[in-house]
C-alpha cells in the first residue's frame, strides 16, 4: 500500500468555537455501521479543502520545483517517513484500539504514548543527523534532509492527538484538524516557489508549517495529557505500550518500505529527475486514496469495539467492501484513460511526459490497495495482525528484491527505471491481497461480493473503452462519456442500485443547518 508522498498530516484547527468534550467521559457511542458512515461523511466534509491543496502541489510543484527540485523532496521526505515509521514504535495504532475499548483512561494513555514516542524519536533524529554527516545520505542535499527532520519531530504530537480523536470516535475534529493544517502546508509551500524559493525553502515552510499547526491543534483540542505515577505504574505502562504497540510498528514499517523504497532505491540507480516523475506519477496515483481512507479511519475503532460480534463484522465488512469497489473501480479507469492528457493539462515541463505509463500502472493497484486496507483493519482490530504483519514482511522483502532486480533492467532497455518500480509496486499489492484474502477468517466474508465485484468490473472495463475511443476527441467528451459509461453498465448489470445512496443521503440531509441552526456536532 501507498504512503504519502507530500506533507506529513499535521493537526489545525476547525475554527468552531465550542468548549472542548471532556476527554475521559465514557459517551455513548453509536453502532458501528452508523459510526462508520459518520465518519466518513465527516472526514468528506473536508475534502473540498484536501482537494484544491492536493490539485493546487499536484500542479505547481512539478512546474516550480522541475523534476530534480521533486526528486531531491521526494527521496528526503521518504527517509524521513521511514524513519518517523520505525521510531513510532507502533504506539500510535496502539492508542486507538485502548481509548477505543477504554475510554476513561485517555489522558494517561495519551501521556505515556507522547513519553515514549517523543524519546524514540528524538533519538532517531540524532541517527539520521549522524548519518548525514558520514555521507550515508549522499543520495540528497543535506539541507533538505535536515530541514525535513522538522516534521519528523513533530510527529509524536501529532499522532496522539489524531490518535485521541479516532479512538473516541471523534471523526469531524479528526478530519477538520488534519486537513486545515496539510492544505495550509501545501498553500503556504508554493507561494514560497512563487516567491523564488527553492526546494530548501518548500521543505522549511512545509516542515515550519507541521510545528506551528500542530501547537496550535493540542492548545484548541482540549487533550491535557498526564502520565502515572513515577515507578513501578509509570514502567508498567510503557511497557504495555511498546509491547502493545510492536505488531502494529511491524505493519506500519511494512507499509512504509513497500510504499516507499522504491523512491530510496531509485535515487540509487537512477537521476533525481526520474525519481521526480515518479513522484509526479504516484501524487495523480495516491489523489484516489482518500476515498478508502474516510472508510477506514472510522471503521477500526467501530470494529474494535465490536470484536465480539462476528455477524456484526461480517455485515459491516460486505457492505464496506461492495462501497469501495463502486468508488475505487472508476477512478483507476479515469486514470488510465486521462493519463495522456495530465501533463499538458497542468502545465509540467516535457519532460514529465515519461510519467505516463507510470500513472497507468500505478492506478491499476487502486482497487487491490482499498481491499487490502478493508482486511487489513478487520485483521487488526480482531487481535490477528500477527499473521498479517508476515505477509507486510514478506511484500516488504519481495518490494526490495524486485526493485533492485527491475529499476535498472527498464533503466537499461526502456531509459526509464521509474516504470519498472511502478510494475513492481502493482505486483506486490497483489501480493498483500492474496495474503489477506489467505488470512481473513472466512465466516467474516460474503461470497456474494465476488458476484459485485466482477460487475463492477466489466463497468470499469467499459470506461476505459469509452473514455479512450473519446480522448483523441476532448478531454471533456472522455472523462463525460467514461462516467456515463460506468454509471450505465452499473446500473444494467445491477452492481449500482437507487438504494446505494439513500443511506448516505439521508445522513447528508441531517447533518444539514436546520431552523438557521448548524446540526449539532458529532
Amino acid at each position: 500500500m501507498p504512503t504519502p508522498t507530500v506533507e506529513v498530516p499535521v493537526v489545525g484547527h476547525t475554527g468552531v468555537a465550542a468548549a472542548p468534550e471532556p476527554v475521559d467521559s465514557a459517551t455513548p457511542r453509536p453502532p458501528v455501521g452508523e459510526s462508520v458512515t459518520r465518519g466518513a461523511l465527516a472526514l468528506l466534509s473536508t475534502q473540498p479543502l484536501t482537494w484544491a491543496g492536493t490539485l493546487l502541489t499536484t500542479i505547481a510543484a512539478p512546474r516550480l520545483l522541475g523534476a530534480n527540485g521533486l526528486g531531491e523532496f521526494t527521496i528526503a521526505f521518504t527517509i524521513v517517513t521511514l524513519a518517523a515509521t520505525a521510531t513510532s514504535l507502533g504506539v500510535s495504532e496502539y492508542l486507538v484500539r485502548r481509548v477505543a475499548q477504554s475510554p476513561a483512561t485517555l489522558r494517561q494513555d495519551a501521556g505515556v504514548a507522547l513519553l515514549v514516542q517523543t524519546v524514540t524519536t528524538v533519538l532517531g533524529a540524532l541517527a539520521i543527523l549522524g548519518l548525514g554527516t558520514f555521507g550515508a545520505f549522499a543520495l540528497v542535499d543535506l539541507r533538505v534532509l535536515d530541514v525535513a527532520l522538522l516534521m519528523m519531530l513533530i510527529t509524536p504530537a501529532q499522532t496522539v492527538l489524531l490518535s485521541s480523536f479516532r479512538g473516541r470516535e471523534l471523526h469531524r475534529q479528526y478530519a477538520w484538524f488534519n486537513a486545515l493544517s496539510v492544505v495550509a502546508g501545501q498553500v503556504l509551500g508554493v507561494v514560497g516557489l512563487l516567491a523564488g524559493g527553492d526546494v530548501f525553502v518548500y521543505t522549511f515552510i512545509v516542515g515550519a508549517v507541521s510545528v506551528a499547526s500542530t501547537a496550535i491543534g493540542w492548545k484548541l483540542s482540549g487533550l491535557r495529557p498526564s502520565l502515572p505515577p513515577l515507578g513501578l505504574t509509570l514502567g508498567r505502562e510503557i511497557r504495555d505500550f511498546t509491547w502493545g504497540g510492536f505488531p502494529f510498528l511491524l505493519w506500519n514499517l511494512t507499509v512504509a518500505i513497500t510504499g516507499g523504497i522504491d523512491r530510496v532505491l531509485l535515487g540509487v540507480f537512477v537521476p533525481a529527475a526520474e525519481v521526480g516523475w515518479y513522484a509526479a506519477a504516484y501524487r495523480v496515483f495516491s489523489i484516489p486514496i482518500f476515498m478508502p481512507t474516510l472508510i477506514m479511519t472510522p471503521l477500526f475503532p467501530a470494529l474494535s469495539r465490536s470484536v465480539n460480534s462476528s455477524e456484526t463484522i461480517r455485515r459491516t465488512v460486505s457492505k464496506t467492501l461492495r462501497v469501495i469497489l463502486l468508488l475505487m473501480v472508476p477512478m483507476t479507469a479515469g486514470i488510465v484513460v486521462v493519463a495522456p492528457a495530465v501533463p499538458s493539462l497542468f502545465g509540467w515541463p516535457e519532460d514529465f511526459d515519461n510519467a505516463i505509463p507510470m500513472m497507468m500502472i500505478l492506478s491499476l493497484q487502486l482497487p487491490l490497495i482499498a481491499v487490502d486496507m478493508v482486511f487489513g483493519v478487520v485483521l487488526m482490530a480482531i487481535g490477528r495482525q500477527g499473521p498479517w504483519v508476515v505477509v507486510g514482511l514478506i511484500g516488504a522483502a519481495a518490494k526490495i528484491l524486485l526493485d533492485y532486480l527491475a529499476i535498472p533492467v527498464f533503466e537499461s532497455h526502456a531509459g526509464n527505471g521509474a516504470i519498472g518500480a511502478s510494475v513492481v509496486t502493482l505486483v506486490i499489492e497483489a501480493l498483500m491481497f492474496g495474503g489477506a484474502l489467505i488470512l481473513i477468517p472466512k465466516h467474516l466474508l460474503d461470497a456474494r461480493v465476488l458476484w459485485d465485484a466482477a460487475r463492477i468490473t466489466i463497468a470499469g472495463i467499459a470506461t476505459v473503452v469509452v473514455g479512450s475511443l473519446l480522448l483523441p476527441v476532448a478531454l471533456v467528451l472522455a472523462v463525460i462519456g467514461g462516467g456515463l459509461a460506468y454509471v450505465s453498465v452499473a446500473f444494467a448489470l445491477r452492481a449500482l442500485t437507487l438504494e446505494d445512496a439513500r443511506p448516505a443521503v439521508a445522513r447528508l440531509v441531517a447533518m444539514l443547518p436546520r431552523g438557521g441552526a448548524s446540526s449539532r456536532a458529532q
